[in-house]
């Protein structure tokens, strides 16, 4: 696949009269990309929606290659803290993106139980749309924190590494949200039980999984390179 995004990339460049090149860590961020939308995509054919199933597939894929093309598009350089930050932010951006066609794919479909007559598929959407801009905020806020980290320490964390926290940061989001529409829930049954069985619990503590075994290879990684292994 990277021949022809790279191919893809230069036609691009031609057109814009812009050099634009694929640098390695466009990889990286595909993967981190498809460790959030694959959780998703797991639930929502464990619930029977297999069209949906495919249909979060087919779009988290798209749209994870054009934001880590973009991403891959910027080279990751020591102390150029924007460059970073907009390495970080594409896929923040993308993950905005996501959310907010599957909350219309759901809005149109009323694929959810929270569609009533009550509540309207225009209130469902919106509200959806609104908490995702909320979930893009406090992950630019937690960038743009991570960046004057790094000035005022004088160093520069690379992009990649900063999405891999930020990605963190959404598991954690998602976990303790679980955790509020449990304490909502008012249906019988042990605690933990009914927080393990909220889709916004399984998703948030997956990615935390993934993300602590991703952790655990690449402090291994570094340790076993500086003993020149």
């Amino acid at each position: 696949s990277e021949p022809y995004l790279a191919d893809m990339l230069a036609q691009i460049s031609e057109r814009l009269s812009i050099k634009l090149t694929l640098n390695d860590h466009w990889y990286h961020i595909f993967v981190l990309l498809q460790i959030y939308f694959a959780r998703g995509v797991s639930l929502t054919f464990s619930t029977g929606r297999p069209v949906t199933g495919i249909f979060r597939l087919t779009f988290g894929i798209l749209i994870a290659t054009v934001a880590s093309m973009l991403a891959g598009a910027i080279p990751i350089a020591r102390g150029a803290l924007i460059a970073n930050g907009a390495i970080a932010f594409i896929p923040i951006v993308a993950t905005f993106v996501n959310d907010v066609v599957l909350r219309a794919w759901f809005s149109i479909f009323k694929l959810d139980s929270d569609i009533t007559v009550d509540r309207s598929r225009g209130i469902y959407f919106t509200t959806g749309v609104y908490r995702s801009f909320q979930r893009t905020l406090m992950a630019g806020a937690m960038l743009i924190a991570i960046a004057f980290f790094g000035a005022a320490a004088n160093t520069a964390i690379p992009g990649v590494i900063w999405l891999l926290v930020l990605i963190a940061a959404l598991g954690i989001y998602w976990s303790i949200f679980g955790l509020i529409i449990t304490f909502r829930d008012s249906s019988d049954g042990p605690f933990w039980q009914r927080y393990l069985a909220t889709a916004e619990a399984q998703l948030g503590l997956s990615i935390i999984q993934v993300f602590l075994w991703v952790s655990f290879f690449l402090v291994c990684n570094a340790g076993l390179g500086r003993i020149g292994l």
